[in-house]
């Protein structure tokens, strides 16, 4: 008996994993969790992310017709997670709401590009992260590993959507608000980075070096397309950060 213990606190520590940057649980999240809870985490962290995109998008010069495109398209998003929001705290169901449609009405009327930003950016953090305790329970919230897989599927849905936004000319209505969006994924993807970091133990430099280096090249101009798109080094850049979150984390490939 006391041999079946030791082997399983072996097995438990060598599932931790403890090679610099902090223990982690390996394997896949969903054995822990369950798929819902990590699906909703990853569905918060990609609601954030065309919140960003499109904030960042308009105050650097996009078009209020691009930006309400992109705001139909955030709150189509958060529809689909509304009423087990609703159902679990009203109140910042209310709130969510209520700042959609002042968006929604302001851009309508002209709203100047810097005060959109601040009307937008509490609804991507403050908002989304009561959006995140409603639907996702705490140990699931602040388990690394479900970080570590949000941010496999937002470096998956950036590579796939940059490629997207460089299929046709830059002036394309499509590819501008897949660039767009592209870059707000970028942007999540650095900020859950930052989340886990310290976490990553030696795949901390591919991961953070491979998203940090695509600014100079793939974002020149933010969330603006550029001139000359860096898909393959887009593509280049989430292949090896997913291959170290899946050596790190234990995950089976995407």
């Amino acid at each position: 008996m006391r041999a079946a213990v030791l082997a399983a606190v072996a097995l438990l520590i060598a599932g931790c994993g403890s090679s610099g940057g902090g223990s982690v649980i390996r394997g896949n999240p969903d054995t822990r969790h369950g798929a819902a809870a990590i699906d909703d985490y990853s569905a918060v962290e990609l609601l954030r992310a065309r919140l960003v995109g499109l904030a960042d998008a308009y105050y650097a010069g996009g078009s209020a017709d691009d930006t309400r495109i992109q705001l139909q398209r955030a709150r189509a998003g958060y529809d689909v997670l509304a009423p087990r929001v609703k159902a679990k705290d009203p109140v910042v169901d209310r709130e969510v709401v209520a700042r959609f449609n002042v968006l929604a009405r302001d851009i309508r009327r002209g709203i100047a590009p810097d005060h959109f930003r601040d009307l937008a950016n509490p609804l991507g953090d403050q908002l989304m992260d009561g959006v995140a305790q409603a639907l996702v329970p705490q140990d699931a919230r602040i388990d690394r590993g479900v970080q570590a897989e949000a941010l496999r599927r937002v470096t998956a849905r950036l590579a796939a959507t940059y490629d997207a936004a460089t299929a046709g000319a830059p002036d394309d209505a499509t590819s501008r608000l897949a660039f767009e969006e592209s870059w707000g994924l970028w942007r999540r993807a650095l900020a859950l980075t930052t989340l886990i970091k310290s976490n990553l133990g030696s795949q901390k430099d591919t991961v953070a070096g491979s998203l940090n280096d695509l600014r100079g090249s793939a974002f020149p101009e933010g969330p603006l397309a550029p001139a000359t798109p860096a898909a393959q080094k887009v593509d280049g850049a989430g292949a090896k950060v997913i291959e170290a979150l899946n050596e790190r984390f234990g995950f089976d490939s995407l």
